[in-house]
């Protein structure tokens, strides 16, 4: 059976390991990567009170990597580390460590924004990600690199920062992705050639949906070729998104 102090106890450890050895890391980027308010991290942190489920929990997710989440929860919560247990190993596979980090700061801003600015041959620098997100651009930009995200390098006596191209084809991620392109769309560039937007709805057969499928896909194809090509290569850090859907189903299980 275990007490209150035992976690309370746990818990600080949980965010001591977290802090240790990273000097981009605080209670306060802590708070901001669990979405718990400072106040009550630093209150727990302090052993101050009884911990509630909620606030510990997005604080282990957020501190911990993933075996030593699994070993908190099973000893704390062991409701939900059975129901964790079930799925291990079976039809859920587990992700790297690495690619779990990724996943979550893909979902995060500004960590988005410069992922992006590094996803490409050319890289990004401090003085860019400075400029383009302010200060709280460069922690977050020292929080990546902590967690070895990004490759850097030397370039003429200036520091690097690169992530390898990917074409996402997780749907969950591509979504968020979309979502926060929507929000670092500069309005300012509209009738340049470094801004399209187009947004359609139509009421329209199955031939036009699947032609209309088509065209997507193929032009999904040409763009995947073209950025790939190195002849493409360039300082132009952009971005494309493009998706399909009906708003209701009902007509495609007829």
């Amino acid at each position: 059976m275990t007490t209150a102090g035992e976690l309370s106890e746990d818990l600080r450890s949980a965010i001591d390991r977290y802090l240790d050895g990273h000097r981009s890391r605080s209670l306060a980027t802590l708070s901001r990567a669990c979405g718990v308010s400072y106040t009550t991290i630093r209150r727990l942190y302090q052993r101050e009170g009884n911990p509630t489920a909620e606030p510990v929990l997005k604080i282990v997710d957020a501190a911990l990597n993933l075996d030593e989440k699994v070993q908190f929860i099973n000893r704390y919560y062991p409701e939900i580390g059975s129901t964790i247990s079930r799925f291990q190993g079976g039809a859920f596979p587990r992700k790297e460590p690495r690619q779990e980090a990724l996943r979550g700061f893909f979902m995060r801003d500004p960590h988005n924004f410069i992922l992006n600015l590094a996803h490409n041959d050319r890289g990004t620098t401090v003085a860019a990600v400075r400029r383009l997100t302010g200060e709280r651009g460069v922690e977050a930009l020292e929080e990546l690199l902590d967690h070895e995200l990004l490759d850097r390098d030397d370039v003429n006596g200036e520091m690097v920062v690169r992530l390898a191209p990917m074409l996402s084809h997780d749907c969950d991620l591509a979504l968020a992705q979309m979502k926060l392109s929507a929000d670092h769309f500069d309005r300012s560039l509209i009738g340049t050639k470094a801004a399209r937007i187009f947004h359609a709805t139509a009421s329209v057969n199955e031939r036009a949906m699947e032609r209309i499928h088509d065209i997507l896909s193929t032009a999904v194809q040409d763009i995947v070729a073209l950025k790939d090509d190195p002849r493409s290569s360039g300082d132009i850090a952009l971005f494309v998104d493009m998706m399909m859907n009906v708003y209701d189903k009902t007509a495609l299980n007829k």
